[in-house]
C-alpha cells in the first residue's frame, strides 16, 4: 500500500465555497488526509 492509500479519505460539506476552499487547504498540507470530494449541502453528499 501507497502512503496515500494509507490516510484518511475526507469528503468536506459546507454551503459556502470558500469555508470548503479553506479547509482543503489545510488538510492537503496534512500527510494522513486527502480530500476526494466536495459538496454543498448533505443531500448532495
Amino acid at each position: 500500500m501507497t502512503a496515500q492509500a494509507r490516510g484518511i479519505s475526507i469528503l468536506l460539506v459546507d454551503d459556502h465555497p470558500v469555508v470548503r476552499q479553506g479547509y482543503r487547504r489545510v488538510l492537503e498540507h496534512q500527510d494522513d488526509f486527502r480530500v476526494v470530494a466536495e459538496a454543498d449541502n448533505a443531500t448532495n453528499a
